[in-house]
């Protein structure tokens, strides 16, 4: 047994077995740690899909692939409240800045116009 420790941030950083391991744990409310092993055919060579998908329809067990838990973590990131808030004040940001090019482009002066709302502060409460 080899120990190993999965990136912060789990397969939206690395998508690889470890964070997926990691990852799966989480998502389901448990101790994130994971063990991980490969699967052998009976010659010796790693088992690839058809094996594995063989292996665990004979033992009964659910098989999950990288894929599904990166889906997972990603449906999980961009449902979360914070992650919402911060792309609607980036979205108001994008369009006070694609007015205020407007208004430059159609002979408007560079200097300050009330008409643009300030950006609003982030999460945290900071200016932009």
């Amino acid at each position: 047994m080899f120990p190993l420790k999965a990136r912060n941030g789990g397969v939206l950083v690395r998508a690889g077995q470890t964070e997926a391991a990691v990852d799966l744990a989480r998502i389901t409310g448990l101790y994130p740690a994971g063990v991980i092993c490969e699967i052998m055919n009976p010659d010796g060579t790693m088992s690839r899909v058809t094996e594995l998908t063989n292996v665990s329809d004979r033992l009964g067990q659910l098989q999950r692939r990288l894929d599904d838990v990166l889906r997972r973590s990603v449906e999980a990131v961009t449902a979360h409240p914070t992650f919402q808030q911060e792309m609607r004040r980036i979205e108001r940001t994008m369009r006070a800045l694609e007015a205020r090019v407007g208004r430059l482009r159609n002979g408007a002066t560079d200097e300050t116009d009330d008409s643009v709302p300030p950006p609003p502060p982030d999460v945290h409460g900071r200016a932009s």
